[in-house]
């Protein structure tokens, strides 16, 4: 469910991306590199709690 829920938020991302020229390219990439981070950190948490 939380994997779903994460490439839903992706998803509705890229739409927003592709709809809106309101957002900065700049503030994308930092919004972008956050949310992999974030996914990383996930995917860590994950794992340790799964081992």
């Amino acid at each position: 469910p939380c994997k779903h829920a994460a490439e839903e938020r992706l998803s509705t991302l890229e739409s927003l991306y592709k709809n809106s020229s309101g957002f900065e390219m700049g503030e994308l990439c930092f919004l972008f590199s956050f949310l992999t981070k974030r996914g990383k950190e996930w995917n860590m948490g994950i794992d340790g709690a799964v081992r």
